[in-house]
């Protein structure tokens, strides 16, 4: 081994992150401290679609699953030879927006896609299969492509402005008003505790010719025709991935289940850092406390949300960013009574994906085109046009 570089996640499970590992080669490898069945399954349907022909050729990373953790191949962001490249990119993203939906696909903001050249490559997908939210739009209830984290969406920080983290359109302006405390100049008499805000410095979800990364608006052409191309794929195949040993695949994984977004855990972590809370157990185990309020929000008891609760108080008090597994549930039937909850417990196997299957049609088609250039537009302040 060359070098190993650590830290390149959140923590998890007693402090776990992410690893980047060198090889004495100059090959790297990623190291995740859980299963990877969830990219191993997704890889493995992108290369069943690619064989299938007509869509978009996306690219898949080789992933060894070792149970409780696992290897993946370095995705490293480089820039595309040409702006023919860059057009290619956004076409394959459009792809990959329809794999997304009919994978129900979600948390895919910007640190969760690499640009390497002329395809988008998603690096984490552990959150595959979640369909439990289903919002309503023009032309009926159905499944959205708006849920997947890839098309732009506003959000509001605590301090009232809007950023956006997204995996298609975050740039390096955007400040979720996440504040990381540091200690400046240790060790020395100007040593002091200072806020940094966390930006979205990197930029390697976007392609690029030569340094300047290009902007999703200038490309809408290319993704509709990319989405369009990868929809009617699998619309025109669906009864051939169906009977594919690969789809069985999504079968038995242990994904995880967003309870409350990470900024929520990573805020409280840092406010939990101040001295007056190291100093102070009883004003710290009061601040932790935060966690009960949008569980307790009724008189009738819920026996689940304290469960919930516990759990996460725990993860909390070991430094860690909660992560629950779908599996971890299973032998619980605390959540089907709670209908705020329920989504926990949900089936998340292979029927999802039967399911978005059969939901694909010409109509529907037109819908998921419509609401891609108006989040695209929207985000830019552009015309949509007719």
């Amino acid at each position: 081994i060359g070098s190993i570089r650590q830290d390149l996640s959140d923590r998890h499970c007693g402090g776990k992150t992410v690893a980047e590992v060198e090889l004495s080669t100059g090959k790297k490898l990623i190291y995740k401290p859980r299963g990877l069945k969830p990219e191993l399954s997704f890889f493995q349907f992108v290369s069943l679609l690619n064989n299938l022909g007509d869509g978009p050729q996306l690219r898949s990373l080789s992933v060894l699953d070792c149970s409780d953790h696992g290897w993946m191949e370095f995705a490293e962001a480089h820039p595309c030879k040409s702006i023919d490249g860059v057009r290619a990119y956004y076409s394959r993203i459009g792809g990959l927006l329809a794999v997304c939906q009919v994978l129900a696909i979600t948390d895919l903001h910007f640190e969760n896609i690499v640009a390497c050249g002329d395809s988008p490559i998603i690096v984490d997908l552990e959150t595959i299969l979640d369909d439990h939210s289903v919002p309503d739009y023009p032309g009926g209830r159905s499944w959205s492509i708006t849920t997947c984290g890839l098309l732009p969406r506003w959000q509001v920080a605590s301090d009232g402005h809007h950023f956006d983290l997204s995996g298609l359109c975050a740039d390096s302006t955007q400040d979720a008003g996440i504040r990381r405390l540091a200690w400046l100049y240790p060790n020395t008499d100007q040593m002091h505790l200072t806020d940094i805000s966390r930006l979205a410095t990197s930029e390697q979800h976007r392609p690029r010719v030569g340094v300047k990364p290009s902007a999703a608006s200038e490309f809408v052409p290319e993704i509709l025709d990319g989405f369009r191309s990868m929809y009617l794929h699998l619309m025109s195949n669906r009864a051939r991935i169906l009977t594919e040993e690969t789809t069985s695949h999504f079968d038995n994984l242990d994904l995880r289940v967003l309870i409350r977004g990470t900024s929520t855990y990573c805020q409280l972590q840092l406010r939990l850092l101040h001295p007056e809370f190291l100093a102070d157990g009883i004003a710290r185990s009061l601040e932790l406390e935060w966690l009960a309020r949008p569980m307790s929000g009724t008189s009738v008891p819920q026996p689940a949300r304290k469960v919930l609760y516990q759990k996460e108080l725990a993860a909390m008090e070991r430094l860690d960013v909660p992560r629950f597994g779908s599996s971890s549930w299973s032998s619980l039937d605390l959540f089907a009574s709670d209908a705020g909850l329920s989504f926990i417990s949900a089936r998340r196997d292979s029927k999802v994906l039967a399911r978005r299957l059969a939901q694909l049609s010409y109509d529907d088609l037109e819908v998921q085109l419509g609401l891609i250039e108006v989040a695209i537009r929207e985000r830019f302040d552009e015309p949509v046009t007719a």
